[in-house]
């Protein structure tokens, strides 16, 4: 159970753990299951500690519990003799009030999700309920005032070890380059497993695979009645598909089994009621009666692009084959994009006489999100994008950085996509902004590594005493499995124990 921060990073966690809650708890066993120089460990120590790790999913040994315990306790003589943890009484009073907050934080926490009644009355009463709940499971402002100093105390020491000043440049860069590597491991060059991770995740990679490009857009969305016409189109079209007969039938699916009539009275013989059956209409005519909704008030632009798409609706009702199909569709699309015509041709005509595709965007763009600076990455193999705006950004049209595409209709409305820049693969350029970021866990890791050797010269120096036969009774009781850190989240040990609505520590 070596792996340096990780273990640092749990032992840091317990000395807030073992701080002062356990004292408070209702009859703790006070069993001595160790001695570091003289300071006892005890069994309710112990089994809190071996419930916290538990309670989290980890399969741990009595044994491993009591070894944290052991080198928090050295980690804890450190402190205590360098004098990290005496503070100024303004400093005191400073951990008092923010212990404070977090108490009124989770009391009020308690009441509001708890609270059946809206009245003074019933917020005192649970108040009252919530404070001794939390006070039951070990809680108060005093400890986690303790708490707040121990970790102060503990950053103060940590600071010691190893300063930001400290920093090579070469060693940010080679702990960015061990996170592309890893990540890199993890997706290869997949686009669809890279953004997949990102949207059901939330995982932020540092590294891209080949093939990204960034782009800028303008969206123009559809008036309104145009759009509500041209989906039932889409509709008509859909269904239509010539591809769509071509999937064989389900042969397992049973035949359905008719309705049960029920049955005639013996002197009586009912008729049925006649049932006016409206004849089916076929997905053509649906269609063209689409594409008449969407020519209401149209443009010339738009009448050409009807005429077209009319035509060549005769044809596929003819001859309903793939190719006209498809220029079916591209025709009705057509439609849609020539109704914001007028507008196309305005862009088209400044951007031709040579202004910044972001200066003319910024006019005519109805996505509120889109970032000018840094546009969307997209991918030709994207699965986080509209189809049409993926495609479109890997157009015959958009050759090089600086070009631009032909409309495209998309689910949000017509796009007109620029070729931002292509997106270097691999390791992004370590900015002064990502050295930042990444130099506060390279510090992090180097003070971790020189906590941890100097907790072990402190412990080889030590005495220790453990009360090994308890030890036993207890993994006699238990599986003994050893814990896995490696597999610890990131935040997780390293989360300040406070009450929350429920009582329990974070």
């Amino acid at each position: 159970m070596k792996h340096l921060a990780k273990f640092l990073a749990i032992l840091i966690a317990m000395t807030i753990l073992t701080t002062a809650g356990f004292a408070e708890t209702a009859e703790p066993d006070k069993q001595v299951v160790a001695t570091v120089n003289g300071t006892p460990l005890y069994l309710s120590e112990l089994n809190e500690a071996y419930s916290y790790y538990t309670n989290q999913g980890y399969n741990v040994s009595y044994a491993q519990i009591l070894d944290i315990l052991v080198e928090t306790q050295v980690l804890k003589d450190i402190i205590a003799e360098g004098g990290f943890n005496q503070f100024t009484d303004e400093e005191k009073a400073a951990q008092q009030a923010e212990a404070a907050q977090s108490w009124e934080n989770a009391i009020q926490n308690y009441v509001t999700n708890y609270a059946s009644e809206d009245t003074e009355e019933a917020k005192a009463a649970l108040r009252v309920q919530a404070e001794q709940y939390f006070r039951s499971m070990g809680y108060s402002p005093e400890y986690l005032a303790q708490g707040i100093a121990d970790q102060e105390a503990q950053k103060r020491y940590l600071a010691t070890l190893a300063s930001p000043d400290s920093l090579t440049r070469e060693e940010v860069q080679a702990y960015l380059e061990t996170i592309v590597a890893a990540e890199k491991q993890q997706i290869g060059d997949r686009a669809d497993m890279y953004e997949m991770y990102q949207m059901y995740t939330g995982q932020d990679f540092m590294f891209t695979p080949e093939g990204y490009r960034r782009v800028l857009h303008i969206l123009m969305r559809l008036d309104s009645q145009v759009m509500a016409a041209y989906q039932e189109a889409a509709e008509a079209l859909d269904a239509m598909n010539p591809a769509n007969e071509d999937e064989p039938a389900d042969e397992t699916e049973e035949p359905e089994a008719p309705a049960q009539e029920p049955e005639a009275a013996e002197t009586e013989t009912k008729e049925e009621p006649a049932v006016d059956i409206e004849p089916e209409i076929e997905p053509a005519e649906d269609l063209k009666t689409a594409l008449d909704g969407m020519l209401i008030e149209g443009n010339e632009a738009m009448k050409a692009a009807y005429d077209k798409a009319a035509a060549i609706l005769e044809q596929f009702k003819a001859d309903a084959n793939a190719e006209l199909y498809a220029g079916l569709k591209e025709a009705v699309d057509a439609i849609a994009i020539a109704s914001l015509q007028k507008t196309i041709d305005e862009i088209e005509a400044r951007l031709g006489s040579g202004e910044e595709f972001a200066a003319v965007a910024k006019e005519y763009n109805e996505d509120p999100g889109e970032d000018f600076n840094e546009g969307y990455k997209v991918h030709p193999e994207s699965i986080m994008w509209d189809p049409v705006f993926r495609d479109a950004a890997f157009s015959a049209e958009m050759a090089k950085p600086g070009d631009h595409s032909k409309p495209v209709l998309g689910s949000n409305g017509v796009h007109i996509l620029y070729y931002l820049a292509d997106v270097p693969a691999g390791a992004p350029e370590l900015t002064e902004a990502l050295y930042a970021e990444l130099a506060e866990a390279v510090l992090e890791d180097k003070q971790y590594t020189a906590a941890e050797a100097a907790i072990q010269a402190k412990a080889a120096v030590s005495e220790i005493v453990k009360n090994t036969e308890l030890i036993n009774e207890l993994e006699s009781k238990a599986d003994d499995v050893d814990i896995s850190f490696d597999d610890m989240p990131e935040d997780e040990a390293e989360e300040e124990v406070t009450p929350d609505a429920e009582g329990e520590g974070n």
